[in-house]
């Protein structure tokens, strides 16, 4: 009997060591498990989290780009006359003229014609102008006039030289018929009109 119950000790010793080992492999087995579904999980996030932040520096770049576009329109807005700014130069252009020794004969304004549909809209104003002056001096004054910060477009240009016309210095003079296209933002409609403001 006592090798019975050695046997018996024996057999539930070695019972109770392989439920162990099945417990403790089980054990090691679901937390390996666990560590490599986390591992999987850790590289799909880490994925993830690469994709985002190359969207973030694209959407980043993106932005930049964007207020880039919008200080150059802002910019190419300013170029375009404004009631306050057309009526100050309208002012001054004989000023201006008197500067190049060019003499303002006659000057007539056409119909606005709507351009771009911003807030205020940006109209064409055509206007059609009879100059004279020496030849050196006209192409001095349309330079300006070229190279003004605000846009003017030179249309038609026609030149003739007139013995008749006398500058102020005696020398011949050139008769000039130009047409030149302003463009402003401004509420008014059919002909130009100042806003006051």
């Amino acid at each position: 009997m006592a090798k019975n119950k050695k046997i018996n000790n024996l057999a539930i010793f070695f019972t109770v060591a392989i439920v162990e080992m099945i417990l403790v492999g089980s054990f090691f087995g679901y937390k390996t498990y666990l560590i490599i579904s986390n591992m999987k999980t850790l590289n799909r996030e880490t994925t993830v989290l690469k994709q985002k932040t190359a969207n973030a520096a694209v959407a980043i770049d993106l932005e930049k780009e964007n207020e880039k576009t919008l200080q150059e329109i802002k910019e190419l807005k300013n170029r375009f006359f404004d009631d306050k700014s057309l009526l100050y130069f309208l002012k001054d252009f004989s000023v201006v003229a008197n500067r190049y020794s060019i003499s303002i004969n006659s000057m007539s304004f056409g119909k606005l014609e709507k351009v771009s549909d911003t807030e205020p809209p940006i109209k064409g104003l055509p206007v059609n102008m009879s100059i004279s002056g020496s030849y050196d001096n006209l192409i001095k004054f349309i330079g300006y006039l070229e190279k003004y910060k605000h846009f003017v477009v030179i249309g038609d240009l026609s030149i003739s030289n007139v013995s008749q016309i006398k500058s102020q210095l005696g020398r011949k003079a050139n008769n000039i018929s130009i047409s030149f296209i302003f463009y402003v933002q401004t509420s008014s409609e059919g002909s130009w009109s100042y806003g006051g403001r």
